[in-house]
């Protein structure tokens, strides 16, 4: 294992899921909560396994990741603990990488005895320890027991002792003073207890408003019987003009039929497709192509992608060997493939000739205090921009003068202009590809021609550093928003303000974005909920998303507007926009990491930590066809324009890029169906089918 390896986690946490399967996750808990500011997720982040299962080569390698990539090594010491195969196999490699320094012990049940003389535990009276760590420790360690802590009463960070014990580990964890630690953790709980206070302060305010409109829609009832007098003369003037059309209505009977009989056998050779397609695939494409052509009735379609549902091996794209793939797009005609690596660099391939790339270099997108990169192609594909970010919460720096947002070729990576920005966190192209808005801290919002890389204009707004910036899918307004709550809608003309967004309580916003309508803002912080805004209508009250997990790791609207998937901590959620309700939540029997609709809206594709891509439909949630497992664990995952393919990242600098015939509209799937077979109807099958030749 190298020295350089990044540590992901804090500490790793070994145990018996028998002995400890209750104190492990109130361990786990009380570590990453303890002095938390309450701005962050976690004090410190800590790995525990949750499964149980016995150990097998895949889940290996996760617990093997997860082990390199770990600070300290926390060994919840029981007698069941040393005799799991499990916990020796986590302790053999951590002795075999790392050093017993970082290795820590809890004793939790048994016992453990030191013996001076020979330097070592006492193995004929220790029995909560491992043969493994026999010699292996320099001096007597210094454990802490817990054995006390054996009810769920007793696993309480309320309870004193219990908490004391979180601090002892905490204060090792962090290399801090204990008494510092506890003073610090007092801190924030103060001033968490403050904007409790001010929340509920918030909500009676909301209590109040709430009840007010009640009180105004109940006055308005008295309205309702006069309109409903109106609507009932409304409806006997149409019934009139009905039976005025009733002539004209019997001329058009004969087509009426013509249809009715075309759609019942669309339906019926729908139905016969369904049921030859698992002994005959191709007479099952066949009996659907002919559903369709008679009639194209949902059934027809149906049976059509069904037929056409088929695994195929992947395109590989090859990216920066070991880079993890954090982003992917398509360009608008869906001929190319655009990647974002985790060390900032970019890369593109062209759809029909996959071992091509162009490489923008790391060096050439970041300034020295950035460390990621958001890149997208132009409307036509012909131009990428790439923007240098800093992560919220990483900086160090007063100010990045050398930051610049960067306008290159998408077919040659020739860099064409520089947007200088200082402190830019953000940038994007107007839907019609004339325009850039950079945003971020000393130079505000600017907005900037693509052709020539003038400044437009420039915006100074905002009191706070900006994070994020999106535009309406016509191009008429954008948004702009700052880490501490505020979100500006504005014409796009002149970045002028036409509505403002105002997070409750100052939370720090991670994302601002439209819905594809344009009618719904979407505002995500760092406590959650997520909130959908009617900025138009009510740009002042915002509505809270149900159960809305605390870290989310993406999300995308469905084409309509009306859906929207979120995914975070490990689970998928589609929710009705309307509402701010979940709709039904994607099960699958691993995390799913990342998620996205297709271009229309009917399919959701998603990756999980089993390292495979799986498409769903999204009108109830259900699983239509899992693509396969690959060797890398696949972190993102993106549809073509026209949903023909779907491209997926992987940990290993990897795009895996695969056919999708069932995905795309009715009109392609007559174009892919004809080359899924060798042959046509036979004379018997048309007639027998579809009744021709009787």
């Amino acid at each position: 294992m190298s020295p350089s390896t990044a540590r992901r986690y804090k500490a790793f946490i070994s145990y018996s899921h028998a002995a400890d399967g209750k104190l492990a996750p109130a361990l786990q808990t009380g570590l990453e909560r303890f002095a938390k500011p309450w701005y962050r997720l976690r004090a410190l982040r800590i790995f525990r396994d949750k499964t149980g299962l016995a150990v097998t080569p895949a889940l290996w390698n996760s617990i093997q990741k997860a082990l390199e990539t770990s600070e300290f090594f926390i060994l919840l010491a029981s007698p069941m603990a040393a005799e799991s195969k499990w916990v020796q196999q986590e302790i053999e490699f951590w002795l075999e990488n790392r050093s017993t320094d970082q290795l820590l012990i809890v004793l939790t049940n048994g016992t453990i005895v030191w013996d001076p003389q020979q330097g070592d535990f006492d193995w004929s009276k220790t029995d909560a320890l491992p043969g493994l760590l026999e010699k292996k420790f320099k001096a007597e360690p210094n454990y802490l027991d817990l054995r006390w802590a054996r009810v769920d009463t007793d696993l309480s960070v309320r309870r004193p002792r219990f908490l004391d014990s979180i601090a002892a580990i905490a204060a090792t964890l962090r290399n801090v003073p204990l008494d510092d630690l506890i003073g610090e953790d007092v801190a924030h709980y103060r001033t968490t207890r403050k904007l409790l206070r001010l929340t509920v302060v918030v909500l009676l305010l909301l209590t109040v408003s709430a009840l007010y409109a009640a009180y105004l829609a109940n006055q308005a009832k008295s309205g309702v019987a006069s309109l409903e007098s109106a609507r009932n003369a409304e409806i006997e003037k149409e019934k009139k003009a009905k039976d005025e059309e009733a002539q004209k209505a019997a001329a058009e009977r004969d087509a009426r039929l013509k249809l009715e009989r075309s759609i019942e056998s669309s339906k019926k050779l729908a139905a016969d497709s369904g049921a030859v397609l698992s002994k005959d695939r191709q007479l099952g494409i066949l009996l659907a192509i002919e559903a369709a052509r008679i009639n194209p009735t949902s059934e027809a379609e149906s049976a059509l992608r069904q037929a056409l549902l088929k695994r195929s091996p992947p395109v590989i794209l090859k990216g920066p060997s070991g880079l993890t793939v954090e982003n992917i797009s398509f360009s608008s005609d869906g001929s190319r493939v655009l990647a974002v690596f985790e060390n900032g660099s970019v890369r593109t391939w062209t759809v029909s000739s996959p071992n091509e790339s162009v490489e923008l270099k790391r060096e050439s997108i970041l300034d020295p205090q950035a460390d990621s990169t958001r890149a997208m192609f132009s409307a036509d594909g012909s131009i990428i921009l790439t923007v240098p970010v800093e992560e919220l919460g990483n900086s160090a720096s007063t100010g990045r003068e050398r930051a610049a947002a960067r306008l290159w070729k998408s077919n040659t990576g020739q860099l064409l202009r520089e947007l200088k920005h200082e402190d830019i966190q953000d940038g994007i192209f107007s839907p019609d590809g004339k325009r850039v808005v950079t945003v971020g801290g000393g130079d505000g919002v600017r907005i900037w021609s693509t052709d020539t890389g003038a400044v437009l204009a420039t915006l100074k707004d905002h009191e706070h550093s900006m994070v994020c910036v999106d535009f309406t899918r016509d191009g008429n307004q954008f948004l702009t928003a700052d880490t501490f709550g505020t979100v500006r809608i504005r014409n796009a003309s002149d970045g002028k303000t036409i509505a403002e967004i105002h997070e409750p309580g100052g939370k720090i916003i991670t994302d601002a974005l439209f819905s594809p309508d344009g009618r719904w803002v979407l505002t995500a912080n760092i406590e959650g909920p997520l909130r959908l805004w009617d900025w138009r209508n009510a740009p002042g009250t915002g509505v809270p998303t149900e159960k809305s997990p605390s870290g989310i790791a993406s999300l995308d609207f469905s084409a309509d507007g009306k859906r929207l998937v979120t995914l975070g901590e490990g689970s998928a959620r589609v929710w009705d926009t309307l509402t701010g309700r979940v709709l039904f939540e994607l099960v699958y029997e691993e995390p799913i990491g990342s998620g996205t609709f297709n271009s229309d809206g009917r399919w959701i594709a998603t990756t999980s930590l089993d390292d495979t891509t799986v498409i769903w439909d999204a009108s109830n949630g259900k699983q239509l066809i899992n693509l396969g497992k690959y060797q890398d664990l696949q972190t993102v995952v993106a549809f073509s324009p026209d949903s023909a393919r779907i491209a997926s990242g992987t940990t290993q600098g990897r795009i895996l890029l695969y056919t999708c015939g069932f995905c795309g509209s009715l009109e392609m799937l007559l174009k892919v169906a004809p080359t899924q077979v060798t042959r046509s109807l036979t004379a018997e099958e048309r007639a027998h089918y579809i009744g021709e030749g009787q």
